[in-house]
């Protein structure tokens, strides 16, 4: 009975990126040698720090850089359970997200980017087209607005 208290405490008292899956492994039977060799560097580099969202995040990076989408938004997500405070894996989820044609699901993801970076421009401009998309005009022209707006004073 102790043995299992101490465990449910251990488990109830450990880091949320404790729970995060394994990374994500793709099928490289087919790839070129030079792109299954890079991906396995990444899918090792990933697992030697399976805690490290910047590691995960590039892993999703180049899975998504060599075809592998459903792999990469699966790796996104990991990235981002790991360290919620980047906006880097909602946004790239947003994209990906996006370009299958989800665009309610894709503006969901880049809110979360934008509440973690509210001055990053190309997440404002993303959110205007989709809602411009979605007919969601004077959204869509609140978004554009506020991407102008940090546009002008980029160098």
């Amino acid at each position: 009975m102790g043995a299992c208290l101490m465990l449910i405490l251990l488990i109830a008292c450990a880091p949320a990126a404790t729970l995060v899956a394994p990374p994500v492994r793709v099928d490289l039977a087919t790839a070129d040698a030079p792109i299954a060799s890079a991906l396995e560097a990444r899918f090792a580099d990933a697992s030697q720090a399976p805690t490290d969202a910047e590691r995960r995040g590039i892993l999703g990076m180049a899975y998504e850089a060599n075809g592998f989408a459903e792999a990469a938004l699966d790796t996104y997500a990991q990235a981002e359970q790991l360290n919620r405070g980047d906006p880097r894996w909602p946004y790239y989820l947003a994209l990906l997200t996006a370009h299958r044609g989800h665009l309610d699901q894709a503006l969901a993801h880049l809110q979360r980017a934008i509440d973690l970076d509210p001055d990053y421009a190309p997440a404002w401009l993303w959110q205007g087209t989709w809602m411009l998309e979605q007919n969601q005009l004077d959204s869509a022209v609140g978004a554009f607005k506020r991407a102008k707006a940090l546009g002008e004073t980029l160098p």
